[in-house]
């Protein structure tokens, strides 16, 4: 058998060997593998070209399903045009037997009913108009009052979602204390911040709780009232105290219904409860206290004290710290407003 160099190591080979076996490199391609890569490509196109025809195929029996449905609708279309036309040309025939059966009738009746279709067909125009009119007015109305309530709802989300949440909670915390207590604006703000709110959030509360502060000021005169007596002045200047504005306090003072004779009374007998007076000693300490001394003198005039026995406490009060001969006792009871004959009373009724 002939022998060949191969292709690739050019090393001798046979002829028809298909391979190298040397380099093991294909030498040549057979003829059955042509002929079955060409076999291949030939079924391949085939089969392409069938489904391309199949797709061609239902394109067009779909077109021609449409086209016979659009044939049909034409043809149905025609046959009531027809079918209206015919009735028009019966509509007219009847109409013109009417006009030749009334042609006897005055030409003013014509034109009477003539005018009058008009005129009504002018109202009721003119209705329709108006009709359109009005809906447009009310449509331009409801959408009116839709936006305001929309632009409401949106100022009020904002202003709500603007406050914090310890805003919030000093504001609550305010509302609860002015429920059991009467407090100033300033009074307010502080017992916050004393209980540990910012500042910023202690003024938000104050300045969004609602209260009336002249209200606040008379609910505290009230309440100081009921625990203890005030001349006019010292209840104003105690309001004061707790932080009112003067014309706040002044409000509270006029407001709470005090009865100042009997407050000069009621403090009179407060005094008395823990020391010993002189009726001009009480009345100096009544009118120090801002009573005036009509008020302090009624006070004291009513307030049932024994001057007597008010002598022998207070000389029993200085014995129990300090020594005096009677001479100086008496005198020193003298000095606080006691006469002679209830100073001597106190000094003998205490064994000197």
């Amino acid at each position: 058998m002939a022998r060949i160099n191969c292709k690739r190591c050019n090393q001798e080979i046979e002829e028809n060997s298909i391979f190298c076996k040397n380099c093991k490199k294909l030498n040549k391609i057979p003829r059955w593998l042509i002929v079955l890569v060409v076999f291949f490509v030939i079924i391949t196109f085939n089969i392409v070209a069938v489904n391309d025809n199949q797709k061609l195929t239902n394109v067009d029996n779909h077109g021609v399903g449409t086209n016979t449905n659009d044939n049909q609708a034409d043809e149905s279309t025609l046959e009531q045009e027809e079918d209206s036309n015919d009735n028009d040309i019966n509509s007219e025939q009847e109409e013109d037997n009417k006009v030749n059966s009334s042609s006897e009738s005055p030409a003013s009746s014509n034109n009477s009913s003539t005018n009058s279709e008009d005129s009504s067909n002018n109202t009721s125009s003119n209705n329709a108009s108006s009709n359109s009119n009005n809906n447009s007015t009310n449509n331009n109305t409801s959408s009116g009052s839709s936006n305001s309530s929309i632009s409401n709802n949106d100022i009020s989300s904002d202003s709500t979602s603007s406050i914090s949440v310890s805003q919030q909670n000093a504001l609550k915390q305010a509302k609860s204390y002015l429920k059991n207590l009467a407090f100033s604006y300033e009074g307010l703000k502080h017992q916050l911040e004393y209980h540990g709110y910012s500042s910023e959030d202690a003024k938000y509360a104050v300045d969004n709780c609602g209260a009336d502060w002249n209200a606040q000021a008379l609910k505290q005169a009230k309440s100081y009232l009921t625990s203890s007596a005030f001349s006019y002045e010292g209840l104003k200047h105690q309001l004061e105290y707790e932080k009112f504005t003067s014309s706040q306090a002044t409000y509270g003072v006029d407001n709470c219904g005090a009865d100042w004779n009997a407050q000069a009374v009621k403090k009179a007998k407060s005094y008395l409860s823990y020391s010993a007076f002189s009726y001009e000693g009480l009345k100096e300490q009544l009118e120090y206290e801002k009573f005036t001394s009509a008020q302090a003198t009624y006070g004291v005039d009513n307030c049932g004290a024994d001057w007597n026995a008010q002598a022998v406490k207070k000389a029993k009060s200085y014995l129990s710290y300090s020594s005096f001969s009677r001479e100086e006792l008496i005198r020193q009871l003298e000095y606080e407003g006691f006469t002679y004959e209830q100073a001597v009373y106190g000094v003998t009724q205490n064994g000197l």
